[in-house]
Order: C-alpha cells, then sequence, then structure tokens
C-alpha cells in the first residue's frame, strides 16, 4: 500500500504474498474462515469500502510510480494467489510494467531453499536495477 500512499518515495516496491485488494481480504484467505476471522478484519480493517478501495493498489494503478517486483506462491491460504492476480490484472489493463516470481508449489512465504535462492538473486538484481547500489 506504501507505492499508492506515498508514490513520491519510493523508486521501486517488491510484494511478497502481499495483499493488493483489501475488499478480497475479507472474502479470500483463511483468516475469514478462521474463529473470530471476520471480527478481527472489521476491527483492523473496518468495514468502509471506499477506504478499503483507496488504499487498495490494484484499485489505484494510476498513483503507481515505482518498478515492482511481485512475488507470489500458488498455494497460499493467507494470502491467496487471486491477490497476486487482482493486482496483474489491473497492472496488465493500464499497461504497467511489472516482473513477477509465482511459485507453483508455495505457500505463505518460501519454505523451499531453491526458491529462496532463486528470489534473493532475483531480488538484488531487481534491486541493483533500480537503485543505486
Amino acid at each position: 500500500q506504501s507505492a499508492i500512499v506515498a508514490p513520491d518515495m519510493f523508486k521501486c516496491a517488491i510484494g511478497v504474498a502481499g495483499v493488493y485488494d483489501l475488499t478480497l481480504m475479507k472474502e479470500e484467505g483463511d483468516i475469514p474462515s478462521l474463529n473470530f476471522g471476520s471480527s478481527y478484519l472489521n476491527e483492523v480493517l473496518g468495514n468502509d469500502l471506499s477506504k478499503l478501495k483507496a488504499m487498495s493498489p490494484a484499485r489505484n494503478i494510476d498513483k503507481l510510480k515505482a518498478k515492482l517486483l511481485l512475488v507470489h506462491g500458488k498455494k497460499d491460504k493467507r494470502t491467496p494467489i487471486e491477490q497476486y492476480e487482482a493486482l496483474e490484472d489491473a497492472l496488465n489493463e493500464a499497461n504497467y510494467p511489472f516482473e513477477k516470481m509465482i511459485f507453483e508449489k508455495e505457500g505463505h512465504g518460501l519454505s523451499n531453499p531453491e526458491n529462496q535462492a532463486k528470489y534473493y538473486k532475483k531480488l538484488l538484481s531487481f534491486l541493483k536495477q533500480h537503485l543505486a547500489l
């Protein structure tokens, strides 16, 4: 969310298992199905859909200025792949360039050492490309 709230502060942004549409957070993933999950989300996110949309990167591509690297696991139950897909669809519709790493067998975060190594290699390359490192 920071890259849309304060776009001039970021040359690049990296989303790993990110929440890109806050309205989906209340419907998708494992939190809504947990005991007190819905009440927790209501407490943390509130119920004002217009505010949730205003804070959702997938609904505010026009505010983005940063180069993006998006990383997600297809088996993520906490932040399901639908979050990534919502942002991907919005970025493609806006012709906004981005880089991605989608891992077929990863969940929320990267647990496979090979995938971790691939991610860190890509991360370093991405940061060197977009920052003065």
